[in-house]
This record gives structure tokens, C-alpha cells and sequence, in this order.
């Protein structure tokens, strides 16, 4: 089904306020279910939180709002190191007016990697 692409949303890292009181034996975590939050000890007793980027395209299917998780496509593609700003504007460039989703909101991967070429160009990574 052809939905109508409205806009790429992106969101750098956020990092919460040092969180204090953390017991000694508490690990380092990255959450997967829990929109990649991460938990980074430092030194006495004190911890680092924060959540990871965002990466998203909103489209518009039976005239209401839905987004699509852009990130694990480009991550793949790209590498952590390059959802940044940057790239953001790129994929916000070369967004396509229509693309192709299934009944489960999954965007075609033949259109991901079209879309992800003409950004490379933009990008001067090709």
C-alpha cells in the first residue's frame, strides 16, 4: 500500500542529570526494550543515564499520523556514528513523497535502500 511520507523526525542523544546513590555491584546496562536507554557507572556511587537517538519517518495512513523506526535500517547501513545532524538533513532531503508499506507498518526495504542511495549522494559518500 502507497501511504504518503509528511516528515523525517530526529532527535540527538539526551543525556538525564548524574543519578546518585548507585550500589557497587550495579552494571553498566544498554536497554533494548526500553527505546535504547543506557546506564553508564562512573565514580562513587554515581551513574550516567540517557537515551539514545531517535530516527523516524512520519506518513499518513487513513488520514492519521504514524511513524516508522528509520534507525536499525541505517545503523546497518551507516554505522552508529553517522545518525547525526548531517545525515538527518540528507534523509529529509531526499525523502520520497509515497512509499510503499505492508499491513504491519513495515516499509519496503527495495525503497529503504533507494532512499538511502540518494542520501549518500547528498552526503558526498558516493
Amino acid at each position: 500500500m502507497k501511504v504518503k511520507c509528511l516528515d523525517v523526525l530526529f532527535s540527538k542523544i539526551v543525556n538525564f542529570p548524574t543519578v546518585q546513590g548507585i550500589k557497587k555491584d550495579r552494571k553498566n546496562e544498554h536497554s533494548n526494550e526500553s527505546r535504547g536507554r543506557f546506564f553508564y557507572k562512573q565514580a562513587r556511587g554515581t551513574a550516567k543515564s540517557g537515551i539514545n537517538p531517535l530516527l523516524m519517518l512520519e506518513y499518513e495512513k487513513a488520514a492519521k499520523k504514524r511513524t516508522f523506526d528509520l534507525l536499525p535500517f541505517f545503523y546497518e547501513r551507516w554505522g552508529v556514528k553517522k545518525i547525526i545532524q548531517k545525515t538527518a538533513n540528507a534523509l529529509k532531503k531526499t525523502k520520497p513523497s509515497e512509499i510503499t508499506i505492508d499491513e504491519y507498518g513495515v516499509v519496503d526495504s527495495g525503497e529503504l535502500q533507494a532512499w538511502c542511495e540518494r542520501a549518500e549522494v547528498v552526503l558526498g559518500l558516493r
